[in-house]
């Protein structure tokens, strides 16, 4: 998850063109969180060989955490405004949204908490 997680963050960053295009479509296009982060190609890669579980995860969310998640990127995506994605293990599912901006630069927080997936934090 880990893993999977840093790669979000690189094509969430705004960094990069290509990849600010490949989010924005997979975000503007999904009916859920796990749809748009397939779409993104965050468990694609050797680098994330935690992906299947990854996708587990995601699609294991409740219904209103995921679409907390992905309404939350939508809007980022749509206010052109990097996100800063993290995830920790926990008891229940969670999900955690803050947008901060001054002086016209901003940034959108998102903490993923989930009670499922605590063993890929220590192997990834």
């Amino acid at each position: 998850m880990v893993a999977t997680v840093r790669l979000a963050n690189r094509i969430l960053d705004r960094q990069d063109e290509l990849l600010t295009e490949r989010a924005r479509d997979a975000i503007l296009g999904a009916r859920t969180i796990a749809e748009a982060a397939a779409r993104a190609g965050l468990f694609d890669g050797p680098e994330i060989a935690d992906a299947d579980r990854a996708l587990q995860a995601l699609e294991a969310l409740p219904a209103s955490v995921g679409a907390a998640m992905l309404g939350a990127l939508t809007s980022a995506v749509e206010s052109e405004l990097p996100v800063v994605l993290q995830w920790k293990p926990g008891v229940a599912s969670e999900v955690h949204v803050w947008e901060v901006v001054d002086d016209g630069v901003g940034q959108v927080g998102i903490l993923l908490v989930t009670p499922f997936g605590r063993d890929l934090a220590a192997s990834s």
